[in-house]
């Protein structure tokens, strides 16, 4: 964690630096001004290079997140799967079916395991560890793995699913919290966009997969793959450090040093000892009067300054709910159909190397554009996206290569807004002591509102039901606009900020608009400004 405030004793032994902080209590007017502060996200790439490996290894696990969503939806298609799980027969065709009750059972498994996970993730995170919680979603998904591959009831298929809603809700509430608690402060929005990369590349695995079983009866091989996939992962499991925040807010110091030294060692500007000092007047800080019960501190998201760092936390990860994902995502094979490319792997794998490609563009333009303008401006070309495609509806003959376009379009500023920031405001916004729980809060929120998709949008699409078809798109263009409405006046931009800076802006309530502009104490330090706002 790059902590800042300051100390300004550099010419005493660090006895003495340990009872000016005593004494001052930390107060701004203490400087300590390091180097790295000033960096450029190049410059700190290069210097912080291995706390960044150490990130990029654990935010691997999102491959298997990515794989284990895609894969259910579409493997209960296959003839294989059907003959095995299969106890229906059908009166017209007189064919083996699925019973639709199993189907459902095992996305309730999966998707309400999925948000369990999210809410106990957190609670275990912190009591235990966040590389506690990483052994653990890796233990629950060799065991769901195993059970996949010799399940030959739906019963067994359904614990399966449950033990791996489990791991993939730990996943993402616990992940991303050691990533944010490691990651250099100038390169925060970067590494934690490698997150969303590794999800969309967990996809791609899995739309090679279902391609490859799909020419033969053996649909096993698709749950075998998933040991490839915890293989990525087990280098993070035995080397990665657990965060310094996290063994000093349990008060081993040893610990949390020697964490830091192997994250941060080699950065010339980094004085390990210094920066324990910080973090460890922080926690104490953030400590003062507050409670060590894990389900208070949940109450304690909802009281306050916290409320609003809650609220900015969850609001850009469900915003991805709203701007069309079950529109383009859902009918990227027909768009493509219509343009003459008649094979549906190839669709989604253009709209996955597209996805891909642009998540690597938003790795070097998140923290030096900001998160606010990604977020407004594709959210902007996202709604134009829906109403354009829902006006196409209207026509008798579709232009299959408008749709396609517009699909491309949609995909690549998803990417470079909601699909790479959304993650990155809940890093940046959520207070440090509370960080796993708001994390596992703002997922489960997100995956609630994706129930709620999951269940009516097939109704609105279906002939038999609603029958929209492409006019559903004048049901995400108004929620896409809503939506960019509510961030605009709620969500403010953090790109660059210390923690402690952002508990300053929080604290002095500073608005939406002024938070980007605001000038910390912190800053005016380092700056030597009187004003509190850029010129």
């Amino acid at each position: 964690m790059q902590a800042l405030h300051g100390l300004h004793e550099e010419d005493v032994d660090k006895k003495g630096e340990i009872e000016t902080l005593e004494h001052h209590q930390m107060t701004p007017e203490i400087e300590y001004k390091p180097e790295y502060i000033t960096w450029s996200l190049f410059t700190t790439l290069k210097k912080f290079w291995r706390s960044i490996l150490f990130c990029g290894l654990v935010a691997l696990g999102a491959t298997f997140d990515g794989y284990a969503i895609s894969v259910p939806g579409s493997i209960i298609s296959q003839p294989a799967f059907i003959k095995q799980f299969g106890t229906i027969v059908s009166p017209v065709t007189g064919a083996l079916e699925l019973d639709a009750l199993h189907v459902s059972a095992w996305s309730a498994c999966l998707n309400g395991a999925q948000i369990f996970g999210m809410f106990t993730g957190p609670a275990c995170s912190d009591r235990f560890g966040r590389k506690a919680v990483m052994w653990g979603l890796s233990f629950f998904l060799i065991i769901a793995a195993v059970l996949e591959i010799v399940a030959k009831d739906w019963r067994v298929y359904a614990v399966a699913k449950f033990l791996c809603g489990i791991a993939t809700g730990w996943i993402q509430s616990g992940l991303t919290v050691y990533i944010a608690e490691v990651a250099p402060v100038r390169a925060r929005g970067a590494v934690l966009a490698a997150y969303s990369f590794a999800f969309a590349l967990g996809q791609l695995a899995a739309a090679i997969g279902l391609q490859i079983i799909a020419t033969h009866d053996q649909y096993r091989v698709i749950f075998y793959s998933e040991f490839v996939l915890l293989g990525l992962f087990i280098p993070a499991l035995i080397f990665a450090p657990e965060t310094p925040t996290w063994a000093a807010r349990r008060g081993n110091e040893t610990k949390a040093k020697n964490s830091m030294r192997l994250l941060y060692g080699n950065v010339e500007s980094y004085d390990v000892d210094r920066e324990y000092l910080v973090l460890k007047h922080i926690i104490e800080e953030e400590g003062k009067n507050k409670s060590d019960v894990w389900f208070r501190q949940y109450l304690e998201c909802f009281q306050g300054v916290n409320l609003r760092r809650t609220i900015i936390s969850f609001l850009p990860l469900a915003y991805q709910q709203f701007v069309g994902l079950a529109l383009f995502f859902a009918y990227t094979t027909y768009f493509f159909q219509l343009a003459g490319y008649p094979r549906p792997f190839e669709a989604s794998l253009i709209q996955t190397c597209i996805l891909l490609l642009f998540l690597v563009i938003s790795f070097f333009v998140i923290d030096k554009v900001g998160r606010r303008p990604l977020l407004l401006g594709g959210g902007a070309i996202m709604a134009s996206c829906c109403f354009s495609t829902a006006g196409i509806g209207f026509m008798e003959k579709l232009p299959g290569a408008a749709l396609v376009f517009l699909t491309c379009l949609w995909t690549a500023s998803y990417a470079l807004s909601v699909g790479s920031v959304g993650w990155a405001y809940v890093a940046d916004t959520a207070s440090p002591r509370l960080r796993a729980k708001t994390a596992g809060m703002a997922a489960a929120g997100t995956a609630m509102f994706g129930l709620i998709f999951q269940y009516t949008v097939p109704i609105m699409l279906s002939p038999q039901q609603a029958n929209w078809g492409l006019k559903i798109g004048f049901f995400f263009g108004p929620l896409c606009v809503l939506g960019w409405i509510i961030v605009y006046f709620f969500v403010p931009e953090t790109k660059g900020r210390t923690y402690p800076e952002l508990d300053e802006l929080f604290e002095k309530r500073i608005s939406t608009r002024q938070f980007g502009s605001y000038i910390t104490e912190v800053q005016k330090s380092i700056n030597g400004s009187a004003s509190n706002y850029e010129a």
